[in-house]
């Protein structure tokens, strides 16, 4: 839900101000209309949580986690849609799930997966981007989440490897 502060006005020309947690500004016309005002304007109000949730970083784990549960659900039978959007309300690293509901309106809108974690080169590495289109082409998308997410996890273990294995010579170093 997004909070929204609006101002609408009735036929008699009455000004209503106030707050609304709605999911977006189309329900909230709805809301505003059946108690016989008109939305003027509206406008997010961003919660203090959510602007420190830009800080917050997006780790490895939580892209292995995404892969493996996305690949499950995938081989289910969930669509994608309902993938992605059981998945951005169920993780708990908030700017991840910022552009998880991003992720879902793009396909909602008819963009392909692997376009919209393209636009996050960032959060997902251009080798899942690329694995990704590779699953979509091939038909093959819930079997690629699955080795993606082993991947991942390899890779972490052997990166915490290496640092423990780098940690006494460091400190014998200093």
């Amino acid at each position: 839900m997004i909070r929204y502060r609006y101002k609408a006005k009735n036929n008699d020309g009455k000004v209503v101000r106030g707050i609304f947690y709605v999911d977006n500004e189309t329900d909230l016309r709805d809301i505003l209309s059946n108690q016989g005002y008109y939305l003027v304007n509206c406008k997010k109000i961003r919660d203090t949580s959510e602007f420190f949730s830009d800080f917050q970083k997006i780790k490895m784990d939580d892209i292995t986690n995404f892969c493996r549960q996305f690949g499950i659900m995938l081989k289910a039978g969930i669509s994608i849609s309902d993938s992605i959007d059981t998945l951005k309300q169920t993780t708990q690293n908030k700017k991840f799930r910022n552009i998880l509901e991003e992720v879902h309106l793009d396909i909602l809108n008819g963009t392909k997966i692997s376009d919209s974690f393209n636009k996050y080169p960032k959060v997902f590495p251009q080798f899942f981007a690329n694995m990704t289109s590779i699953g979509e082409i091939s038909g093959t998308l819930d079997t690629i989440m699955l080795k993606l997410a082993d991947y991942y996890q390899n890779d972490t273990r052997i990166k915490n490897k290496a640092k423990s294995a780098l940690a006494y010579p460091i400190f014998l170093i200093c």
